[in-house]
């Protein structure tokens, strides 16, 4: 199993209260995972719970990993079996598909597997994803975070049965990222600054421990008992 994807399973155990708030865990731990857009080669910076490297014109299979020890993933869109074992091979923890047409091979990377997905998406086909990939990215990244985008994020969280993330404007404000964890976001990705990255973290560890939302359990569909057959 890929690092990030057992870090976003702790921090979706379903529980009343999330990873960064128990006892035993430490102050700089959060509810959700911030996982910056960097260029290949630079530094992870503190706080970072993965990271997502920027191709910059290079096959990405030849891009050079951030130094540090987070996890580290790329974004792709068509991924063929040779390019998948070249990435594994240079390090690469994760990968985040960027279409729902992306080639069924990518499913078989061995590394860990996110898709980014839009709230359009039909009620089964979200719960049929949650049995392909290892999580969702929900792309929040245009105009401001409104009341529509936190249903979304409920809905997907409730749906999918897998960890949730949010790709999301560096513009968003540390009240507005507490508001994605508190709607079940359990990762987000953006290209903010250290600076912003770090105002989130002290947001995200000052919220309140009783705000912050676990996946919602919805109950199980049953079909309707049938009518007594006449003798």
């Amino acid at each position: 199993m890929s690092r990030l994807t057992e870090k976003l399973k702790r921090l979706s155990k379903g529980t009343t209260t999330p990873l960064g708030f128990q006892p035993n865990t430490t102050p700089q731990e959060t509810p959700l995972l911030l996982i910056p857009i960097l260029g290949p080669g630079n530094a992870a910076p503190d706080g970072a719970g993965a990271v997502l490297v920027e191709s910059t014109g290079k096959p990405q299979e030849q891009l050079t990993p951030p130094t540090g020890d987070a996890p580290w993933g790329v974004s792709i869109d068509t991924l063929g079996v040779q390019k998948a074992s070249r990435l594994k091979e240079s390090g690469c923890d994760f990968v985040v598909l960027t279409s729902l047409e992306s080639p069924a091979e990518a499913l078989d990377s061995g590394m860990g597997k996110l898709l980014k997905v839009n709230a359009d998406l039909a009620d089964s086909h979200i719960r049929a994803l949650g049995s392909l990939v290892d999580a969702a990215a929900l792309d929040l990244q245009s105009g401001a975070l409104s009341i529509r985008c936190l249903m979304d994020c409920h809905r997907l969280s409730g749906l999918l049965g897998r960890p949730l993330l949010a790709w999301v404007s560096p513009k968003l404000s540390g009240e507005e990222v507490g508001r994605l964890a508190e709607a079940g976001v359990r990762g987000i990705i953006s290209r903010a600054s250290e600076a912003r990255l770090q105002q989130w973290h002290k947001a995200l560890l000052s919220r309140p421990v009783s705000r912050i939302s676990s996946p919602l359990e919805l109950p199980t569909p049953s079909l309707p008992p049938s009518p007594p057959q006449g003798g």
